[in-house]
């Protein structure tokens, strides 16, 4: 999902132009934030995010996906914000994973 907003202004809005709110959207940090996260086990070199004619893009590509849809702002910005979740110790709380099923869920975004 956040990789849609950040390249084309995703989710679609009702009678909002997603062109018209995507500069707003990529100046939240928090969007560039929640990019998936290469490797850890959960982004893999072959996981496709984003297709075109000319190549794909994997969650290792963010500089040059940045680059070709002319916003290299977005990855200095992703430089500065990635490791926020990369704790050096255990935050000795409780803690809880949710997650559902029957949801549908963006997996990869084609355009050509």
């Amino acid at each position: 999902l956040e990789v849609g907003l950040q390249t084309s202004g995703y989710p679609p809005l009702p009678l909002i132009n997603p062109l018209a709110v995507r500069p707003e959207q990529r100046s939240d940090e928090s969007n560039v934030w929640m990019l998936p996260v290469p490797g850890e086990g959960m982004w893999g070199k072959d996981d496709i995010l984003v297709s075109t004619p000319a190549r794909n893009y994997t969650a290792f590509d963010y500089k040059q996906l940045f680059d070709d849809i002319g916003y290299s702002e977005g990855y200095t910005i992703w430089t500065l914000v990635n490791n926020l979740t990369q704790l050096e110790t255990p935050p000795r709380v409780r803690t809880s994973c949710l997650y559902s099923i029957g949801v549908e869920t963006t997996e990869r975004f084609y355009w050509e």
